[in-house]
């Protein structure tokens, strides 16, 4: 009973973790841009990235912007291999020590060129 106590704790902590958010937009030449974030995950850069993208282009009076390349990396901590050493108390240390890292940490970077257009 102990240790499901310790498991349903520990995904609550992973599941409860806080996003946070890092983005710019930098001008390039010939009228592009690049819209560069970082967030807890993959899919929140992205979105991100694509909320940019349309707020730029809107304040330059266009109504919509084309991608021209994006790139996608994960920069946090080291994944976490559920087959790590000292069997199920090994597991639930690499768990809550995942928890802990990447609960504030910016883990994935996303970066799209974009030009705007009508």
């Amino acid at each position: 009973m102990k240790a499901k106590l310790i498991l349903l704790s520990l995904g609550a902590v992973v599941l409860t973790g806080c996003s946070t958010l890092h983005s710019t937009v930098l001008p390039q030449d010939n009228g592009t841009f690049k819209a560069i974030a970082s967030a807890n995950t993959e899919k929140q850069a992205y979105n991100f990235v694509m909320a940019d993208a349309k707020t730029t282009c809107k304040k330059h009076g266009y109504t919509d912007f084309v991608s021209t390349g994006q790139t996608s990396k994960y920069i946090g901590e080291k994944k976490l291999d559920a087959a790590g050493e000292g069997g199920f108390t090994g597991i639930a240390m690499k768990l809550t020590d995942f928890a802990v890292k990447t609960q504030d940490q910016e883990n994935y970077r996303v970066e799209m060129s974009f030009r705007c257009s009508a």
